[in-house]
Parts: C-alpha cells; structure tokens; sequence
C-alpha cells in the first residue's frame, strides 16, 4: 500500500525520487493536484495539502514487514508452543496448515473456561471478543457428542465467546475464508 501510495503522489517508490508531475501531465504537481490527492470534495482543505509531508512515512512503511504475534511470541515460536499443546494429530495438522497457509495463529490451546465447563482446542483473543475454536475429529460425529458439543458452545456463547467448530472432513481453506474475522486472509488472498 505504501509502494502505491507513493506512486500515486508522483514519488519513484524504488529511489524516493519526486517525479514532479501524473504520467501524461505537462504542469508540475507542487504540494498536490487533481491527479493526486486534490479533489473538489477535499477543496476546503487544499492549503494543508503536501505530498512530500507523507514521503519519508511511506518510505518507512515499505520496509516494515508484519507478521503475525499471536501469544506475543514470534511467529514460528507461537507455532511450536500450539504444537506442544495439541491433543491430537488432527489439531496439530490444523496448526501447521494455518501456519504454513499464513493465517492467524491462535493465542493458546487446551485453556479451560471454567465457567462454561469447555475447553476449546484454541482460542483467539481478537479486540472485543474471545474466540473458542474446537477441532473436531470423526468421534464427533456421533449424536451423544453433538449434544455435548452443543451444550458447551451454548455456555461459552452464553458468556460472550464466539465459537467456531472445524470439522475433519470439511475444506479447511474454504472455512477459514469464511471465517476470515477469526483467521485472517492468509496467504492466498
């Protein structure tokens, strides 16, 4: 975004070099022009208008690199700490696809909620809620677990937590992209 940004007030985002002027245009763009950042809906605000105030920014910005910090750990380490806490190879297989998919990585696993008498297989401590993810394997199939499995999303919803439920047999990308809220866009988007 910072790459366009500059492009589009004029600036070679390669060597910070001001380019004067839009592609095409024959009039030097001073602090800003209708090819840029001048607008007739912004003309009240035209006078505080500078491109090159945002240059240096935009600049820092391209070479910063995001990554994701789940648990407030480094990526690859907030993976191996999830691994280390799977119940199950299913779990884990989903952990390692999330990461290697670039999704978010979860904050923690196997954390009971005491008050709901659950333990979700990962939870993500998104702003504004908490977010209960179960990993459900073939044994989930079965109409005892269902009702069990119901009740305990039932509790935690009933204590404010968002629950999400990944099956086995389901198309692991599609779900996340349905629940991008929770996982992010990943790589492939």
């Amino acid at each position: 975004m910072a790459r366009r940004a500059l492009q589009i007030i004029h600036y070679d985002p390669d060597d910070g070099a001001d380019l004067d002027r839009a592609d095409g245009a024959r009039e030097r763009c001073e602090k800003g022009c209708y090819d840029c950042l001048l607008s007739y809906r912004n003309q009240y605000e035209h006078r505080a208008i500078d491109r090159h105030s945002v240059v240096d920014l935009l600049r820092e910005l391209m070479q910063t690199q995001v990554t994701g910090g789940a648990g407030d750990r480094p990526r690859d380490q907030q993976s191996a700490y999830l691994d280390s806490l799977c119940d199950s190879d299913l779990e884990r297989r989903f952990v390692r696809w999330l990461d290697a998919e670039g999704y978010r990585l979860p904050d923690d696993a196997q954390r009971t909620v005491t008050e709901a008498l659950a333990r979700p297989d990962f939870v993500y401590r998104l702003s504004g809620t908490a977010v209960a993810v179960f990993v459900d394997g073939p044994h989930h199939d079965g109409a005892v677990q269902q009702q069990r499995d119901g009740a305990a999303a039932e509790r935690l919803d009933d204590l404010g937590w968002s629950v999400v439920r990944i099956r086995y047999d389901e198309d692991w990308s599609a779900a996340a992209r349905q629940r991008e809220w929770v996982f992010g866009s990943g790589r492939a988007s």
